[in-house]
């Protein structure tokens, strides 16, 4: 199963629904900006850590 299947970042996350809708990243403010940033920093740091965890076969 893919990754974005297990965590739906729509629904996790509602700055994505917001980006979706909005469709430019541009045309946010300075704050939904940071809102943004900060989950694009947290879905990178998910991915991170399940693919270290993946490299020794999941057990950490």
């Amino acid at each position: 199963m893919n990754m974005f299947e297990q965590m739906p970042f729509s629904e996790k996350y509602p700055v994505f629904r917001k980006l979706a809708e909005i469709g430019d990243l541009r045309k946010l403010s300075r704050e939904e900006l940071e809102l943004y940033d900060e989950d694009i920093k947290n879905m990178r740091d998910i991915y991170a850590t399940r693919k270290f965890s993946a490299s020794f076969g999941g057990v950490i």
